[in-house]
């Protein structure tokens, strides 16, 4: 009897290493479960990037890459939740996480394009009417949304892969919307949003002022309703391939659009080769609930997107975000989370790539706290009791 478990076992170990294309979900040390996988064109073959990869009812989320891979992260509690793949121009993937694993045994999950069957003609009139259901939606944002001066409190978590070497940096950051979400160019929104660093933890020790700088700035610019660079501004909303992706009967319309020809004040990054995304937009309310950003640039600056480098390098870079938007106590749209992946593809064979999460831990309007500068840096030491207790509410 012993000899035959023995062979089992090794019957197993030969099968588990040899089948390549068998989803590989395994938990490590920290006791998250890892899953990963490749998501592809079912017609083409080809692989889809960002792709957004997530589990309804958590805040576990990733964004496939260049070569259409992503890595999940879980636990098991998420077990019973639902997983859900989606990327413009293809019909959505979803099932229940343990359902997933017992009917799709390979590593590749294929996507169907989405074929809308309609000619040029409804393109074109479709057009004009997604550009004003757009416009409608710039025009209601001081109606929809928290106006006045009010206050963020934010956690921000920073995973970082480099050189195969895994880095976290955690935050508490606390900001000053001086005039709440009222349209302005992207010198006034320097002017009237302010932030500080509350406490911070990092998994490692910074060797520079570089790696101490914190991702507020990039995360600023992708609040889409308070920045006037991308797809919601008048100015180039017609520079937009848009289509709509469900019914036109539907609460929510859902919007594809691509640039056509980006640049620093149509997509929001200076160095932008390519932009593109979905917008989701209440059909009555016309207020914006949801929207996700693609981008493949030649340059990265560590300061934000729209910043300029001394010198531009030439290398591509990959990233994705995904905002989403609820409704407060008073009635009134404010940012609830936002999931944002980079990958830099400077040198294929050692990637590296950077996933980051935001979430809204507290809302005021009342009794705000005035900050008049950004803190960009800091390096302070981390207050473990705070770490300790802190416990996010999903």
């Amino acid at each position: 009897m012993k000899i035959l478990n023995f062979i089992s076992i090794c019957l197993c170990i030969i099968i588990g290493t040899n089948t390549t294309n068998i989803v590989n979900a395994q938990t490590i040390n920290d006791g998250k479960i890892h899953f990963s996988g490749s998501i592809f064109d079912k017609s083409t073959n080809k692989p889809i990037a960002f792709a957004n990869i997530g589990i309804k009812g958590t805040t576990s989320g990733a964004a496939s890459d260049f070569d259409g891979k992503f890595i999940l992260q879980f636990t098991e509690k998420d077990y019973s939740f639902n997983l859900q793949i989606s990327a413009v121009g293809y019909k959505s993937f979803s099932g229940n996480l343990e359902e997933v694993y017992d009917k799709y045994d390979k590593k590749t999950i294929y996507l169907e394009p989405v074929n809308y069957n309609i000619n040029q003609v409804e393109i074109k009139a479709d057009s004009k009417v997604l550009q004003k259901l757009i416009k409608d939606a710039i025009d209601g944002i001081s109606k929809n949304y928290e106006q006045g001066e009010f206050n963020y409190k934010l956690y921000v978590s920073e995973n970082a892969v480099k050189n195969n070497n895994k880095i976290k940096t955690e935050y508490i950051i606390l900001t000053d919307h001086k005039k709440g979400y009222k349209r302005s160019n992207g010198i006034d929104n320097f002017k009237n949003i302010k932030y500080k660093v509350l406490e911070s933890k990092r998994s490692f020790e910074p060797n520079s002022l570089y790696e101490e700088i914190n991702p507020m700035d990039d995360i600023l610019s992708m609040d889409v309703i308070m920045d006037d660079k991308g797809i919601l501004n008048k100015d180039y909303v017609r520079q937009y391939k848009l289509k709509r992706l469900n019914k036109k009967t539907d609460k929510i319309a859902e919007i594809s659009y691509e640039c056509k020809h980006p640049h620093i004040s149509n997509s929001g990054d200076a160095y932008a080769i390519k932009y593109w995304g979905i917008i989701y937009i209440d059909n009555k309310t016309k207020a914006v609930i949801r929207n996700i950003s693609n981008y493949q640039t030649s340059a990265n600056s560590k300061h934000g997107r729209i910043f300029k480098l001394p010198k531009d390098p030439k290398e591509i870079i990959e990233y994705s975000f995904d905002t989403k938007y609820k409704i407060n106590k008073n009635n009134k749209y404010i940012l609830d989370k936002i999931e944002f992946s980079k990958t830099f593809n400077k040198d294929r064979s050692n990637q590296s790539q950077t996933n980051t999460f935001v979430k809204i831990i507290e809302f005021s309007n009342k009794n705000t706290i005035t900050i008049d500068t950004r803190e960009y840096h800091e390096n302070r030491k981390a207050n473990e009791k705070f770490w300790n207790k802190f416990e996010l509410i999903r």
